[in-house]
């Protein structure tokens, strides 16, 4: 059995001025997110966290995800 056949991935956009915030959206390996796959209010999140990058948010990284099969936006902090 494939080990990557069980991992699922998050697309990590990580604030740049405040340590542990940020906003995690499930994807593939690649990073790609299903867009189509996520509810109206994680749409718009992912949408506005793209449209930070830079300002308020850095390049998002893809990582392995510690929630295993998400369903919308993960949260991504130590709250």
């Amino acid at each position: 059995m494939n080990v990557m056949q069980h991992r699922r991935f998050e697309l990590c956009f990580q604030s740049l001025f405040e340590a542990g915030r940020g906003y995690a959206f499930p994807c593939d390996e690649r990073g790609v997110v299903d867009l189509d796959g996520l509810s109206e209010k994680a749409r718009a999140s992912y949408l506005y966290a793209r449209a930070m990058v830079g300002r308020d948010l850095a390049v998002p990284a893809v990582r392995v995800s510690v929630y295993g099969d998400a369903a919308g936006v993960t949260p991504s902090t130590d709250r």
